[in-house]
């Protein structure tokens, strides 16, 4: 599941290879005046900076999340880079993969998921869609070679599957087998107008559920680290039609995430 991040461009930082003047590139202003010069970015926007523990459990670096919007008028960043300071020297940029980098409102947060006591880095973003989805990826900025820890939401998706039964009821069935029941008889009405039911609870149309991806990945504190908790919707006849959720918590171990408890 990990995979490696690109790297798009490190540079060690010495004031005059860019610039004859000294300030232009001084530790705190180098990021703006770099990213304009070497990717000709004038209308990205800082949308976030901290200064983190993200190589080491003593070290402070300063994080800045940027982005470039897809028009001057537009709320949707096109592209997220972000700018990495390490020991007030060394300047990196990345780029998220092509997967990821789209998205609105972009934002990151700081948790140890590996329970070494160094940061990883939960970065997120909305969809824009009316399913309230967001993009997700969990990135650790503690080697030269930066990984990505999880890519997106996809990777920790609950495989299940599930249908209407008779008697005004859904079911669903887990990956370990294990099949819940929904109770449906607050809204009979709607589905038999809408065809799936007949009057007394037969199905008159057989129609499988939609589960949906993570619709949210929240970190949870277990011990010295974070887990991580993840939501599904279980959907009936549309979108606004949500008769259920999926809760289940993962852990990075060994490398991966691993599923400790489902609900």
């Amino acid at each position: 599941m990990k995979k490696r991040f690109l790297i798009l461009l490190t540079v060690l930082f010495f004031i005059n290879i860019y610039s004859d003047d000294p300030d232009e590139y001084s530790v705190g202003k180098a990021s703006d005046s770099f990213i304009k010069k070497v990717f000709d970015l004038n209308s990205f926007f800082t949308l976030d900076q901290q200064k983190v523990n993200l190589t080491s459990k003593n070290s402070s670096e300063l994080i800045r999340l940027i982005g470039y919007k897809f028009s001057d008028d537009s709320v949707y960043f096109k592209k997220i880079m972000f700018v990495l300071e390490r020991s007030g020297k060394e300047i990196s940029l990345y780029t998220l993969p092509q997967s990821i980098e789209a998205g609105y409102e972009p934002a990151m947060e700081f948790y140890d998921f590996t329970g070494d006591g160094v940061s990883e880095v939960l970065y997120k973003s909305s969809t824009g869609g009316s399913g309230g989805f967001y993009y997700y990826a969990i990135l650790s900025f503690q080697k030269a070679a930066t990984e990505v820890l999880l890519p997106n939401r996809q990777e920790i998706a609950i495989k299940a599957t599930g249908k209407f039964i008779k008697g005004f009821k859904a079911e669903y069935k887990l990956p370990n087998q294990e099949t819940k029941i929904i109770d449906l008889s607050q809204n009979k009405e709607y589905y038999i107008q809408q065809k799936v039911y007949d009057e007394t609870g037969n199905i008159v149309n057989d129609t499988e559920l939609w589960i949906t991806t993570p619709v949210t990945i929240e970190p949870v504190k277990s011990g010295e680290k974070y887990n991580i908790k993840t939501i599904q919707m279980i959907k009936g006849l549309s979108n606004a039609d949500t008769i259920g959720q999926i809760n289940a918590e993962w852990e990075y171990k060994d490398k991966e995430w691993k599923l400790i408890n489902i609900e």
